[in-house]
Parts: structure tokens; sequence; C-alpha cells
């Protein structure tokens, strides 16, 4: 294997890692929003929360689905869905609070 090559495998291994890394992060604010925020925050506000741990989710399975994706192809999609994601999650889950 060729240099180039380990290289991009590498990357690859990161961005998977990334999105594997966000998947379980949603998973453990989804058990959050259903075991600790019950009864602290309005019904709306859940929902609000729900939606965004599923906005969430949907763009870890994104970032895994990218990171297949080969180097030449992804340049720009896998940086891109990963710096998107936490801030407009984040954004829509703490709109529940307010």
């Amino acid at each position: 294997m060729t240099a180039e090559c380990r290289q991009l495998a590498t990357f690859q291994r990161i961005w998977l890692s990334a999105g594997a890394i966000m998947a379980l992060l949603t998973v453990l604010a989804g058990a959050f929003g259903a075991h600790g925020l019950r009864g602290m925050v309005s019904k709306r506000s859940l929902d609000v929360f729900q939606t965004a741990v599923t906005y969430q989710m949907s763009h870890a399975i994104a970032l895994v689905l990218v990171a297949m994706l080969p180097a030449h192809v992804a340049r720009l999609a896998r940086p891109s869905a990963f710096l998107w994601q936490v801030p407009f999650c984040a954004a829509v889950a703490f709109t529940c609070w307010y």
C-alpha cells in the first residue's frame, strides 16, 4: 500500500470515527431528553429537544455515509457535514429552554 493510500484510509477512519462518536453522543442526548428532562421542561420543549436529537442522528448517519465515499468525491462534504452538524442541532436543542 502506498503512502498516499494509507493517508486516504486514515482520513476515512477519522471521519468514520467522528460520525460514530456523534451518533453515540446523539443516543446519550436522547436518553437524557427522555429521562432527565421529563418533568423539568414543558411538553413542547421536550418535543423540540427530540427534534434536535432526530436531526443530529440524521447528520451523524450522513457523516458515516460520507466518510465511506472516495476522497476525491467527498473532499468538501466531509468537513461541512461535521462542522454544520453541531451548531445546528445545538441551536435547535437550546430553544427548548426559551
